[in-house]
């Protein structure tokens, strides 16, 4: 900013100095880097008219007037047209009328100018005042050397006569211009010179150490959250039967047979089957059949259990006796067989399961898990699987003795003894008067 500020007023002096032509391919140089600085403007446009360019001179006007709404939307200053105006009524005071020289001039002084370049220097110094031109100085200057018309001559006193003749004879004088130029100094420059830090050491005084803080210990209080509790699991149901009645609890079984010499006792702390010698296969399924069944059907979960003892058992004789989950396919059975002789035998349909073995006593078992029922029987203390299957159906347990219709019964009495039945599940449903948990 500070070397464009010293630039214009370089040519300023130099339109001063009537410079004109030289400075027109300058200027245009300049404008052309510089589009928004008004002074540029103004100096290429008195350099154009006062080289005779008229024309070109009203063009750069134009240009700068179009060059100043478009980039920041403003017209041109008040001093440019003002010069616009002096151009196209041809002011006298945009005319070079004299050729300003740094070196004082030689020539013998002139009279005082006519008025009317009197006038013209007053114009000049005017219309350079308002474009903030440097000149303005040189033709202020100009003008105070030459006063206005309208300013009477001062009077001057005459010598007294009797000092003239011992006066010298005057040499010519030379009137000298004094051009003054304006120069814009720049702010000295200041350097900070960084002191070296201060280093603050800071002396503690040496005191009695502090005793030991005393820290109470309060106990802990353990205070219950409350939380949502989730919902209860169904509570299991039990139904269990010790048979130490002398009658079969109708709450608990009902009771069937089938084949003429057959009968259900209990007695002796023990539900006994029997089947005579005269039973023949008889009913819907041509079979010699002596059970009870629960009166409760269990239609998920469950698990049924039961001990047994053959009290009389023919060997060979086609009979079987144990463990059956009606309506659910699956069963556990001590079989005597003409043609496999004694054994454990199980289906969980469709798959089943024997294990020969000649036992006596013993204990029987149904489970169902997750749709998954599974038969079982008790040898040497531990439970043993027979057939395992996925299978549904409401579970009515019963406890049987039978031989179908295919074998030939060897009529010889079957005496079988249940004890200690117990089965566990989930929302059983029971005939009405029934009582589950009994």
């Amino acid at each position: 900013e500070l070397r464009l500020a010293a630039l214009e007023d370089r040519i300023e002096a130099d339109l001063d100095r009537g410079r004109h032509g030289e400075l027109v391919s300058e200027l245009s140089t300049l404008v052309a880097r510089h589009p928004l600085r008004e002074r540029l403007r103004g100096q290429l446009i008195v350099a154009l008219y006062r080289s005779g360019r008229q024309a070109d001179a009203l063009e750069a006007y134009r240009d700068a007037k179009r060059t100043l709404d478009e980039e920041l939307g403003l017209e041109p200053s008040p001093a440019l047209r003002e010069l616009e105006r002096a151009i196209l009524t041809h002011d006298e005071s945009l005319v070079a009328t004299a050729v300003v020289d740094d070196r004082a001039s030689s020539a013998p002084p002139s009279p005082d100018p006519p008025s009317s370049s009197r006038r013209t220097w007053g114009l000049i110094a005017g219309t350079c005042a308002s474009l903030g031109l440097a000149g303005a100085s040189v033709a202020l200057a100009l003008s105070r050397e030459h006063p206005s018309a309208h300013e009477p001559p001062a009077a001057v006193a005459s010598p007294p006569a009797h000092h003239v003749a011992k006066q010298a004879p005057r040499r010519p004088v030379h009137h000298a211009v004094v051009v003054k130029r304006t120069v814009r100094k720049s702010k000295p420059t200041v350097k900070v010179v960084s002191r070296p830090a201060t280093t603050i050491v800071e002396t503690t005084r040496a005191s009695a150490p502090l005793p030991a803080a005393t820290t109470t210990t309060h106990p802990t209080v353990t205070v219950p959250r409350r939380t949502a509790k989730p919902a209860a699991p169904p509570k299991p149901v039990t139904v269990s039967d010790a048979f130490d009645s002398d009658f079969v609890d109708p709450t608990i079984w009902h009771s069937v047979t089938t084949g003429g010499d057959v009968a259900i006792a209990e007695q002796n702390g023990q539900l006994q089957l029997i089947v005579g010698p005269g039973a023949v296969p008889g009913g819907q399924y041509n079979q010699i059949d002596v059970h009870v069944g629960t009166q409760c059907a269990w239609p998920g979960n469950f698990d049924a259990r039961v001990d047994y003892t053959l009290l009389a058992w023919p060997t060979n004789d086609d009979i079987s006796a144990g463990l059956n989950a009606i309506y659910a396919n699956a069963a556990v059975m001590r079989v005597s067989s003409t043609q496999w002789g004694d054994e454990y035998g199980s289906w969980v349909i469709p798959s089943n399961g024997s294990v020969a073995l000649p036992d006596t006593s013993g204990s029987m078992r149904i489970t169902r898990v997750n749709g998954v029922e599974t038969t079982y029987f008790m040898h040497g203390g531990a439970w043993r699987k027979l057939a395992s299957a996925t299978q549904g159906g409401a579970a009515v347990f019963g406890l049987q003795a039978s031989s179908d219709g295919q074998h030939a019964f060897g009529g010889q009495e079957v005496k079988v003894a249940f004890d200690n039945f117990t089965v566990t599940g989930v929302d059983p449903t029971c005939a009405p008067g029934a009582q589950p948990g009994g």
